[in-house]
C-alpha cells in the first residue's frame, strides 16, 4: 500500500523498498568497491520530522494551499508524517554507502583510522 501511495503521489517510478543488495550489486557490477555502509534511517527520520514541522507552520501551509490546493498539501502532510514514523521504527530506512572505483591505486588504508574511531 505504501509503495502504491509513493509511486502515485510522491515519487512516480521510485521504489523506496529496495533491499540493500540492489544498490550494492549495481555499484559492484559498475566497477565500484563498497568501502562502508551505514544505516541512517533514524537520522533521516529526524530530518523528515523537521520538514514536517516546517510544513505545518501556518504561513507555509497557507502559501502551499494557495498555490497548489488543499489536496496536494494534505498528500504531502501524510507523506511527511508517515515517513517520519516508519523511518524511526526501522520499517523504512536509508543507507549511506561509501564506494570508490575499484583500482589498485586507491589508498584503501585511508579508511583504517576512520574505522578505529568507531570501534572504540
Amino acid at each position: 500500500m505504501w509503495a502504491f501511495f509513493m509511486d502515485t503521489y510522491i515519487f512516480p517510478g521510485a521504489d523506496a523498498s529496495l533491499p540493500l543488495t540492489f544498490p550494492v550489486a549495481h555499484l559492484e557490477s559498475a566497477g565500484f568497491e563498497v568501502q562502508a555502509v551505514e544505516t541512517i534511517g533514524c537520522h533521516y527520520s529526524e530530518t523528515i520530522n523537521r520538514w514536517y514541522d516546517n510544513w505545518e507552520k501556518p504561513e507555509h501551509k497557507d502559501a502551499v494551499i494557495a498555490k497548489y490546493g488543499k489536496r496536494l498539501y494534505r498528500i504531502w502532510e501524510i507523506f511527511l508524517a508517515w515517513s517520519t514514523i516508519i523511518a524511526r521504527q526501522g520499517n523504512s530506512t536509508c543507507y549511506q554507502i561509501v564506494a570508490h572505483k575499484n583500482m589498485d591505486a586507491f589508498p584503501r588504508k585511508n579508511f583504517f583510522d576512520i574505522r578505529a574511531k568507531y570501534d572504540q
